[in-house]
């Protein structure tokens, strides 16, 4: 009896564990959105992209952070999986971004993806 409730204890544990990580990529992946979003401001301050440039990036870390609000919504309802993958995704991609963001204004945003039309499981 003891051993069914500490096998029993153990997964349960584990399972918690594995919805914070998913938790914890999710927050990573919108703390690396807001630091786009610094240094796309601080390189259009410096006169290092144009107006435009700062517009398009803008476009794109707001269709990646509706991607991510999308996680959000899938993990309160319990779709773990889903919400992890997207928020892989959406880390990929960020990483991407500032990858192209510390290229000094030569930024080519076809290279970033986003997810269009995320409904997520309803």
């Amino acid at each position: 009896m003891v051993v069914v409730f500490f096998l029993v204890s153990c997964a349960s544990l584990q399972t918690n564990q594995g919805k914070y990580q998913i938790l914890n990529t999710i927050n990573a992946a919108y703390a690396m959105l807001t630091s786009a979003n610094t240094i796309t401001e601080n390189l259009y301050q410096n006169g290092k992209i144009t107006l435009q440039q700062r517009q398009q990036i803008g476009e794109v870390s707001k269709a990646l952070r509706l991607n991510l609000d999308a996680a959000l919504n899938d993990y309160t309802k319990g779709y773990y999986q889903n919400a992890q993958s997207i928020a892989l995704f959406v880390i990929s991609n960020a990483t991407t971004l500032l990858t192209q963001l510390n290229n000094n204004g030569k930024i080519d945003l076809s290279k970033i993806k986003t997810i269009d039309n995320i409904g997520g499981n309803q």
